[in-house]
């Protein structure tokens, strides 16, 4: 949690570090982006997928490389609109197919489960126009612009324009038959 380049993208709040006591503070308190009733999840790679020798651990005490959520100041339950995050923490990780089956899943889980009818970022999924491979990736997965708020986050000393982006319920079901969405990922079949 303490990766600038992270911490930077998750775009609010400030870039002090922070401790397992903060990170769980943040957790249980009104402070927290998530809903008691919404999913949020932990992104864990198993061992043997990720190539280190410990294939014996409980998942619960796999480390996270990243996480998922549908949260929770952006859901509006009379509307069926919900606010999708995600990130995964490490360069290294990105790339390789986890936040590609996590959206999926939990987009699955929202539309199909839930029954939400539009599934976004502050009702639509904020992505920052520099971050090219995040656009693409969900551009492949069914996310459609909507629109683009300009210069609307600062990093780095320059302003950067975000590129609204959603995935209705009906597109979803169109998506599923298309491309056969699989709900268990393939190596936990």
């Amino acid at each position: 949690m303490n990766n600038i380049e992270y911490r930077t993208m998750l775009g609010k709040g400030s870039l002090l570090p922070w401790t397992k006591k903060d990170v769980k503070k943040k957790s249980l308190s009104s402070e927290s982006i998530y809903n008691p009733l919404l999913p949020a999840l932990a992104i864990c790679v198993k061992p043997e997928i990720s190539g280190e020798a410990d294939g014996d651990k409980h998942p619960l005490e796999l480390p996270a490389i990243g996480h998922i959520g549908l949260l929770a100041g952006r859901y509006d339950p009379k509307n069926r609109v919900a606010m999708l995050g995600v990130g995964i923490m490490d360069a290294k990780d990105r790339g390789r197919g986890y936040g590609r089956e996590a959206i999926t899943l939990m987009l699955e889980y929202g539309f199909m489960e839930l029954n939400i009818h539009r599934i976004g970022h502050t009702l639509e999924l904020i992505v920052y126009a520099f971050n090219e491979s995040a656009a693409r990736l969900y551009h492949s997965i069914g996310f459609i612009d909507e629109g683009i708020a300009r210069k609307n986050y600062f990093k780095s000393g320059v302003w950067h324009d975000t590129i609204n982006m959603i995935v209705l319920k009906e597109e979803w079901s169109e998506i599923r038959k298309t491309n056969g969405v699989r709900v268990m990922p393939a190596h936990l079949q």
